[in-house]
């Protein structure tokens, strides 16, 4: 059985657990490992670990959105997402989240997040990105008229 398994039974059976920081970084590490080599469905078991250890932790957070969003689960995406952004203001969650929703055809919601984003957005790339997605947004809210 992988740490993550054992740690996740504990804490399941409402047993408290200490993890060290080096073992969280491993279990990370395993995270990562398997998220680059496409493996979604034992990306999200780490990482959902990982966030019963510590369920405000940004990283954690946005990497298990991300993860949602490869397996085009694009509503549990959208929800880490936002619970990310309502922690940290992180930019870059505004832009997933329209995504999601771009995705999810949610266009009207999606012009809303796009827009809160190109009022507050510093990191240029980021607009760039941003204003693509805006373009795309208002085409698709002409198409549905």
């Amino acid at each position: 059985m992988q740490d993550y398994q054992k740690i996740r039974k504990l804490i399941e059976s409402g047993t408290k657990v200490k993890v060290k920081k080096e073992e969280k970084d491993h279990l990370y590490n395993m995270f990562v490992g398997h998220f680059e080599s496409g493996n979604y469905d034992s990306a999200q078991k780490i990482i959902e670990t990982l966030i019963l250890l510590e369920p405000a932790n940004i990283v954690y957070l946005k990497s298990i959105a991300s993860t949602h969003q490869q397996q085009k689960d694009y509503m549990q995406a959208f929800i880490f997402y936002n619970y990310a952004y309502i922690l940290d203001k992180d930019e870059n969650c505004l832009y997933y989240m329209a995504n999601c929703l771009v995705e999810l055809k949610e266009f009207d919601q999606a012009q809303y997040q796009i827009n809160k984003l190109l009022r507050v957005v510093k990191n240029p790339q980021l607009l760039s990105r941003a204003q693509i997605l805006a373009r795309y947004i208002e085409k698709q809210l002409m198409i549905d008229k």
